[in-house]
């Protein structure tokens, strides 16, 4: 009876954790889009009373590890399914499809196998695409450079292979969706080589997508890939409300009013800051002449 009654209180104690966390996710995403200081003010001391409940919960109803273990448990369960939504393409080379599946999300895998490095296959990572408009490169081949990718801003979503053992490549250049994310073209990397026999695969480093390829080697079999960083979408500047306008002050004929208000946020990744800090009005001195 004493052990039911211990895993009764374990389980409330992961659901009331799991709704405290989303509770205080509110709260911050409130706290954001709040520009009157005291609304701000008020929003952070409630989070510190539920951090206090939480310290407390963690304490009196279960330990605040086994809380922790059956959240991660739950996370693993997520990101499973999200893995499984990501999974790697079947295998495409220039006698079979000789694409990669048309895609809305950016590549970030590259793998091959067999002689010459001839099938291809590709994973995704989960960042939609603006498929309103798009492009192929140029053929890219042992001959030609050995080299193609995207131009600034773009991110490869589809390979396409020809010639003998997918000896000639090109990519499909698409620009993000500016709404979730886009490309942090400062932030570069070249992976290291790969073919059949060496590795295999290649892969950019975590939040990197495909932007670019070099080949070498009989029929472009060994390769490299070229990856962007990503970084969260562009976000405008949030002003602070504006103060009293102030008392007219001037000449008869030439007197003014101001006020004046501060940026609140500043802009982030490439965002704007559009508006005034000030404004002035004309108005009238008491006492002037009409």
């Amino acid at each position: 009876m004493i052990k039911e009654q211990q895993r009764v209180e374990k389980n409330l104690a992961v659901t009331y954790w799991t709704d405290i966390r989303s509770i205080e996710g509110h709260i911050d995403k409130l706290r954001d889009s709040i520009v009157c200081a005291e609304g701000r003010k008020a929003l952070q001391s409630l989070k510190r009373s539920i951090k206090k409940f939480k310290k407390t919960l963690s304490k009196t109803i279960t330990p605040k590890k086994e809380v922790d273990k059956a959240l991660h448990d739950k996370d693993r369960d997520k990101g499973a399914k999200l893995r499984d939504r990501e999974d790697w393409t079947d295998t495409f080379s220039s006698t079979n499809i000789g694409f990669s599946p048309v895609s809305k999300i950016p590549i970030d895998k590259l793998g091959c196998s067999d002689k010459f490095c001839e099938n291809l296959r590709t994973h995704y990572l989960n960042r939609p695409f603006d498929t309103a408009t798009g492009h192929w490169t140029d053929y890219i081949t042992e001959r030609d450079r050995g080299e193609g990718h995207c131009p600034n801003g773009y991110a490869a979503m589809q390979i396409h292979c020809s010639g003998k053992f997918c000896g000639r490549l090109r990519l499909f250049c698409q620009k993000p969706d500016l709404k979730m994310w886009q490309m942090d073209d400062s932030a570069t990397e070249e992976k290291g080589w790969f073919n059949e026999r060496f590795a295999g695969l290649s892969t950019c480093s975590t939040g990197y997508v495909l932007y670019g390829l070099k080949c070498t080697g009989s029929f472009c079999h060994t390769k490299k890939l070229l990856c962007k960083g990503t970084k969260p979408p562009p976000r405008d500047c949030r002003w602070g409300p504006w103060t009293q306008w102030t008392e007219c002050r001037g000449m008869c004929g030439l007197a003014y009013k101001k006020r004046n208000r501060t940026v609140f946020l500043p802009e982030r990744y490439g965002g704007k800051c559009e508006g005034r800090n000030a404004e002035r009005r004309r108005c009238e001195i008491s006492g002037c002449a009409a």
